[in-house]
């Protein structure tokens, strides 16, 4: 989804057309609102607010889904009375523990409760999206685009969450092992720049 976000950034229905176009390969019904949903999220945090981005893209998903009926039940406990770390976690866990620990719907409810629960706090967002466990990297990833797509630069913890990184990045890719965050930031420059000037 991120990838798709960030090429849109500020256009949450291009941004969930694409992702549309990308999940319907390995992916059907709620497992396919996700990465639409998601997209358009972070998309939308560009530019509004993120519980307003958060409306948003659930504007772009069937409203009767599974994955939108999660999404506006954890918002609707997180706002609640008793919104505790633990009660949220055990929460989530007994209204969707039946899904597999990588379905979409579980994971959709970690990442909403840890950006609701944050408050703008990048740090206990993350944080809290994998304690919560499920599947950890992804959750922490996405919140962190969501987040960081909000706050922007400027707005992050730098000393714990920019500066330990060097600026570097390794990934598994021919012909790019070895390259630099910025260097990623303004390859996604480009492609939005592609995208929205076309």
């Amino acid at each position: 989804a991120d990838g798709w976000a960030y090429a849109a950034a500020g256009d949450p229905v291009l941004a969930a057309r694409m992702a549309q176009q990308d999940a319907r390969l390995s992916h059907e019904r709620n497992g396919e609102y996700s990465e639409i949903f998601f997209a358009a999220w972070i998309a939308g945090a560009f530019r509004w607010s993120v519980s307003e981005a958060r409306e948003r893209a659930l504007a772009v998903i069937p409203p009767s889904s599974r994955l939108a009926a999660a999404v506006r039940e954890t918002v609707a406990f997180c706002n609640g009375g008793e919104s505790s770390f633990e009660s949220v976690c055990d929460w989530i866990h007994t209204r969707f523990g039946h899904y597999d620990p990588v379905h979409a719907i579980n994971n959709a409810a970690v990442c909403v409760a840890a950006v609701e629960r944050g408050q703008g706090d990048f740090e206990k967002s993350i944080v809290e999206a994998v304690m919560m466990g499920l599947d950890t990297d992804c959750n922490g990833a996405t919140v962190g685009s969501i987040l960081g797509a909000n706050l922007g630069e400027a707005g992050l913890p730098r000393a714990n969450w920019i500066d330990p990184f060097n600026d570097t990045i390794t990934l598994d890719l021919p012909q790019f092992s070895k390259g630099s965050i910025s260097g990623l930031v303004q390859r996604a420059e480009s492609a939005w720049n592609a995208v929205n000037r076309a």
